[in-house]
């Protein structure tokens, strides 16, 4: 297993911890005894060496426990990790090592011989020699080690059963139960008494009756009887925090949360909770709005944020989106199959750091289940980084969470080591290792395991295809992966994700970002049987669902959050925990609870201690770090190597403050005091459109307001246009005309530049500042304007985006209609392209690279292209398709010739056409093509897949679509026969939120600005429609 020559058996996995531990106890004896000069130089390596051969056991004793199918090996895993644990914990109270360690650290003259890597590692290990008492007085010590046994026992006994409840059923009084409350489906599982209606709250019967009884009182009883844990839950966790609490005195912390954050990112509980009320005070907004829009389907008057409960959650969610189009009917988890989306990780990697996941080849008895596959993470600089062992599919056996397991840690192997002589070498090699330059260094080793569900399609044939949730939840723990595999240190300790608790998911969330954007998922999301593109408009409504009350579970995640603190905060004997849990609940309203027991089954409590705000301050720094480096390209080499050489190549072994400081070029943040944190959460909570809180004078004017934001923004004043229900806000007027109040909401529209000279560049564009009176080249024209294909030349016609001044002729000027909703004919498009405008104007935006960046940017279809759009753009023979009219004409003689009018008169280079003759089907969502005919485009059947070759049977068919991406389809779209209101769904839904609720009007400026919002709102407000 792993290519370790021990683990051919259960028995073999106890002879490699016995011989590890003999090496490690020899190691031990030696390092202690060695006082030489070069052994203290030394002792910080030789401590990190004995580290590795300890952790190389324990790691994967760790992961086999949960993920092995053999229980002969589970149950030898265990063995061993008791026995190395107790060793372990040999270590961390010996009085010797920790003195040693210190003499080393606070001698001057031994630190200037030390690299920085092994002195943040010698600090790492002696605070961890303090935290298990070393340096208390002999009371003390025996005292701290009482209280760390009693709170591993308690802690584990409470963690053991937070899935538990009090009873399993709940009897609903009959006089609370109405004709209706339960589904047929329902009744078969019910059992009705002469007391009542008994409910099971097993299985999916208690989330099915929270999802569809319209009766209020029995989703409560039902709801609370869920929540509401065994009583002596809540004594063992009183127990467990008042140790914590005992424990913490014994070093002078007055709260165990002072305790565990002294070393943390935080610093401070106090830090953590004001960053807790912070960003609960950031997005109440949004959590009332998200309420308002739930109590209008059962028409509550009173204030939702108090009026709403946890139990009313599902039924209301569920109602809300019956009423919302239903996209079931189209299952866009079709173009995620498991392979597909491993390839267009894949890619993404390629893209930002230049790392590869390519399959290879295992070994026999390599894998612990036949449906595991390994790749190697290889760079385009270094070649081979990694292994990755991807366990992902569903076993009973398993652990049921999504996890990154580190087998083997990446440092550098030192030349005693490479001595065949060397005593503390085990006899048989059990790393991979790779030379880098001068130097040899252990490759990293990670299992990254999930629980996908094969689905049986037809026959025996499956298929594993993803949800939108599972792509989120595959991007993130390849997150974890990457940074094992690019935070190669020359230390074990700090390599990869060994680092600070709260910070180490900051690059498992910066993926989810990556798996939310539709430019990332268009590129890649392919039909698993027709090879089709996913459609944008499908995509987007599915995103849509996905994210429904993602507010409100931000909003629940900052309440545990706090509610840890409190726990973890300055008790005393008579701490009660659920009138705590209580308090918070009704401190913060939201889905109040002060009913039930839950924080008795708060099992990461016992994990987290304290900690739990970890994910929230790593969402916000995420957060700041996607819109600083990617959101504007998150295929860019330039921003992903950033990344990897401000933070990801350090694994542990910075100050994560520093590294967070350099990679958002914010040298403030490097105190890592409350002045960062506030710095680094300020507008912090979403990713989405960027919000200004100003504060305003009833008699403040509109202009006022401008000089204001622009000091906020980068927009200066007279480019600022503000809108309030749907009107444009005059200079002249104040904010008392406009009826603004306190709480609402201005939407700010960057307008276009006024015209600078009268030369020939500045007349050919109108100006769009406000006010002005723009003729209509002033909204973009496209000539494929509104359609969702595939076309990328439909961003290359626009004329001029607001804010941007891009002189284009106009359609009117070409000859075409001025709805621009039809692609030119061919003798349209030879007239387009004779005209010396048009031939001017593409020559000087293609010599531009901003332009080149903007056009990317503003154009889904070039943007899901990725990089392969840029080198398209800047390619001769594109400059000299669109800009020579001969060229142009052979191109469309040669379509002529091959597919008459239906063939695209712009074949993708490199793309494959269908043949003559074969039978072509057209997606208008989606431009995509799917024929009968042979060819690798999208298309034919996918290519060859190099990952499913791997696979073999109906696994192979499960892992379908992984390498076939093919050619692209051709770029001459279809007209998109969809509705307005499908075609423009969020951009109508947009322009609604300012006010604009005339639907004639937004599809007329929209399909006038080529499905602009900034476009279209210039329209609207200057009547060019």
């Amino acid at each position: 297993m792993f290519l370790n020559p021990y683990l051919k058996r259960p028995s073999g996995l106890l002879e490699f911890c016995k011989e590890s531990l003999l090496r490690a106890r020899q190691l031990t004896v030696s390092i202690i005894a060695d006082d030489s000069a070069a052994g203290l130089r030394q002792y910080i390596r030789n401590l990190d060496r004995l580290s590795d051969i300890l952790c190389r056991v324990i790691d994967l004793c760790e992961f086999v426990r949960v993920a092995h199918p053999n229980k002969a090996f589970v149950n030898a895993a265990a063995d061993c990790h008791k026995e190395m644990f107790r060793f372990m914990n040999e270590l961390n109270t010996s009085e010797e090592m920790y003195l040693k360690l210190e003499r080393v650290l606070h001698d001057p003259e031994l630190s200037k011989e030390l690299s920085m890597e092994e002195i943040s590692v010698g600090k790492l290990l002696y605070a961890d020699f303090q935290k298990a008492g070393l340096g208390l007085a002999g009371e003390g010590k025996s005292t701290y080690v009482e209280l760390s046994q009693h709170i591993a026992e308690v802690g584990q006994q409470f963690a053991d059963e937070v899935y538990e409840v009090e009873s399993a059923e709940v009897l609903v009084p009959k006089s609370e139960v109405r004709p209706g409350d339960f589904t047929p489906e329902l009744e078969k599982y019910i059992h009705v008494t002469a007391n009542g209606v008994k409910v099971p709250l097993y299985g999916h019967v208690p989330m099915e009756v929270l999802r569809t009884c319209p009766n209020r009182d029995v989703r409560r009883r039902v709801w609370v009887a869920m929540h509401t844990a065994k009583p002596i839950q809540l004594k063992r966790l009183t127990h467990l925090v008042i140790y914590r609490r005992l424990l913490a005195a014994q070093f002078q912390h007055h709260s165990f949360g002072a305790y565990q954050l002294n070393d943390k990112m935080a610093r401070s509980p106090e830090n953590v909770r004001r960053f807790l009320e912070k960003l609960a005070l950031e997005i109440r907004p949004e959590v009332e709005q998200e309420l308002k829009v739930l109590a209008k389907s059962v028409n509550i008057d009173s204030d939702p944020i108090k009026e709403i409960r946890p139990w009313d959650r599902e039924y209301l969610a569920a109602r809300y989106l019956s009423r919302q189009k239903s996209t079931s009917t189209e299952d866009i988890s079709a173009y995620f199959s498991l392979g597909t989306v491993v390839q267009g990780l894949s890619d993404l990697f390629k893209s930002i750091y230049g790392i590869e996941l390519r399959p290879a080849k295992v070994q026999p008895g390599e894998v612990w289940e036949p449906s595991v596959r390994k790749f190697e993470a290889t760079s385009d600089r270094d070649g081979v980084v990694g292994i990755i062992y991807m366990d992902l599919f569903y076993r009973s056996n398993k652990t049921l969470n999504p996890a990154h397991f580190t087998i083997c840690c990446s440092r550098k192997i030192y030349p005693e080591e490479l001595d065949e002589n060397d005593p503390f070498n085990l006899k048989l090699p059990t790393v991979q290792t790779k030379k880098h330059g001068d130097d040899t260094f252990q490759l990293p080793v990670i299992s990254l395991v999930c629980n996908f569900q094969p689905e049986h399609v037809h026959g025996d044939q499956e298929k594993c295809l993803l949800s939108l949730a599972q792509v989120e939840t595959l991007f993130h723990e390849m997150g974890h992966a990457m940074h094992s595999m690019l935070g190669r240190t020359n230390l074990h300790n700090v390599s990869g994700t060994r680092c600070p608790t709260d910070f180490v998911e900051l690059p498992s969330i910066l993926m989810e970002f990556f798996a939310k954007d539709e430019r990332v998922l268009l590129s890649f999301a392919r039909h698993h049987k027709t090879g089709e593109r996913l459609p944008q408009a499908l995509l987007r409504r599915h995103q849509a669902d996905h994210s429904f009350l993602d507010k409100c579970e931000t909003f629940s995640q900052i309440k545990m959050a706090y509610l840890d603190q409190q726990l973890h905060g300055a008790i005393d004997f008579n701490f009660d925990p659920l009138r705590c849990y209580h308090d918070v609940e009704r401190h913060f309203e939201a889905f109040k609870d002060d009913e039930s027991s839950w924080v008795a089954k708060f099992g990461h409590l016992y994990s987290y201690g304290a900690m739990y705000y970890s994910y929230l301050f790593d969402r916000v720094i995420a957060t700041r770090i996607w819109e600083h480096l990617f959101a504007e390209d998150p295929f860019s080499r330039a921003s992903g190597d950033k990344f990897q050489n401000q933070v990801l190549k350090w694994g542990g072994s910075r100050d994560p403050w520093e590294l967070v400081a350099d990679v958002l070029e914010l040298p403030e943040l490097r105190r890592g005091d409350a002045a960062a944190m506030e710095l680094l959460s300020h507008n912090g909570a979403s990713s989405g459109d960027k919000k200004y809180e100003v504060n305003l004078s009833p008699s403040s004017t509109i202009a006022e307001v401008k000089e204001q934001l622009a000091g906020e923004t980068d927009i200066p004043a007279d480019r600022q246009r503000l809108i309030y229900s749907g009107k444009v806000l005059k200079d002249a007027e104040t904010v008392a005309a406009y009826k603004i109040q306190d709480g609402h909401t201005i939407h700010l529209v960057k307008g276009a530049a006024k015209s600078g000279s009268a030369g020939p560049e500045s007349t050919a564009a109108s100006s769009g500042q406000p006010g002005a009176n723009s003729d209509t080249s002033s909204i973009p024209q496209n000539i494929a304007a509104g359609q969702g294909a595939f076309n990328p030349l439909a961003g290359l016609t626009g004329a001029r985006y607001a804010g941007l001044n891009v002189p284009m002729p106009s359609m009117e000027s070409l000859g075409f209609g001025a709805d621009g909703m039809q692609l030119p004919d061919e003798s349209q498009m030879e007239q387009m392209m004779e005209n010396p405008m048009f031939q001017e104007s593409m020559r000087a935006m293609l010599s531009d690279p901003q332009m080149l960046d903007f056009l990317i940017q503003q154009s889904p279809q070039l943007s899901a292209m990725g990089p392969a759009a840029r080198e398209m753009l800047q390619s001769e023979y594109f400059r000299n398709m669109l800009t020579n009219p001969q060229m142009m004409r052979s191109m469309m003689q040669m379509q002529r010739s091959m597919g008459g009018p239906s063939a695209s008169a712009f074949p993708a280079p490199g793309g494959a056409s269908a043949e003559a003759g074969s039978s072509t089907s057209t997606n208008n969502a989606g431009g995509s093509t799917s024929g009968s005919g042979s060819g690798s485009g999208s298309g034919s059947a996918a290519a060859a897949n190099p990952f499913a070759a791997l696979l073999g049977g109906n696994m192979g068919a499960g892992l379908g679509g992984l390498g076939g991406l093919g050619g692209f389809p051709g770029f001459a779209a279809p007209a998109d026969n969809r509705p307005p209101e499908e075609v423009f769904e969020v951009q109508l839904r947009q322009l609604n939120d300012m006010g604009f609720f005339d639907f004639d009007s937004n599809v007329r400026a929209l399909r006038r600005s080529g499905g602009s919002v900034e476009g279209a709102i210039e329209a609207l407000l200057n009547g060019n429609i």
